[in-house]
């Protein structure tokens, strides 16, 4: 008789299908009324979520999670995000602190852009930590992508207008 195996869900069965988490460990964290009294829980549950906005706000262990979520977001056989997916998992991520998301989320949304790859990926963080919000600091010489580029020329066209 075959032994039947036991379907793993959520963050262990993408581990598992991708071989293993690569650069960043994420675990699901679970809390059970089971493992406290009713009148700890609600403290308990708190210090859990405590724990995980702090990872949050680390900068480099939101590093590891925003390098993650790219290759958790893609689809196996492909290289790229498609678009839609690229701005969906950037809201996740970038929209509560990036003073320029909804703008590049505009510009995505009308650019001639279908997918979004890994370099470009990895480069919307860097710039989005280190280019002001008026842009005052964007280096046009500097390697910014090109998707990049065409972003900071079609917001200035946009405030000249």
């Amino acid at each position: 008789m075959p032994v039947k195996k036991k379907r793993k869900s959520g963050v262990a069965a993408a581990a598992a299908e991708d071989g293993g988490l690569k650069k960043c460990k994420i675990s699901r964290v679970t809390v059970t009324v089971s493992e406290c009294p009713l009148s700890t829980f609600p403290e308990k549950l708190q210090n859990k979520f405590d724990f995980l906005r702090s990872q949050l706000n680390d900068i480099s262990s939101f590093k590891n999670i925003y390098r993650y979520a790219f290759d958790f977001a893609r689809d196996k056989d492909q290289r790229s995000l498609d678009i839609d997916t690229a701005k969906s998992m950037l809201a996740l991520l970038l929209g509560r602190t990036w003073p320029l998301f909804s703008v590049f989320y505009q510009y995505l949304e009308q650019s001639k852009y279908r997918v979004m790859n890994k370099d470009q990926w990895y480069n919307v963080l860097e710039f989005s930590r280190t280019v002001h919000a008026d842009l005052s600091n964007y280096d046009e010489d500097g390697a910014w992508p090109v998707l990049l580029d065409e972003f900071v020329e079609w917001h200035k066209v946009r405030q000249a207008s």
